[in-house]
């Protein structure tokens, strides 16, 4: 979550320089980021360990997490 809550507070300080305004956006968007994790968490954990796979419950859905954040050339 850190880097994500970073990455967020920094595209902010883009967007205005004023404190109040940046604390008002952060306040803002951060809950509905939260809410998604919390949804999407929940519900992948559910899928993968319904998952069967001569790999695993696990792996293949962490392979195609790889793939799925991996830069593309």
């Amino acid at each position: 979550m850190g880097p994500a809550t970073v990455s967020i507070a920094f595209k902010v300080q883009a967007l205005t320089s004023d404190p109040a305004q940046q604390t008002a956006m952060l306040g803002t968007i951060m809950p509905f980021g939260a809410l998604a994790a919390l949804i999407f968490n929940a519900l992948g954990g559910r899928i993968s360990d319904r998952t069967t796979s001569g790999y695993g419950r696990r792996r293949p859905w962490l392979v195609i997490g790889i793939l799925g954040i991996a830069p593309r050339s």
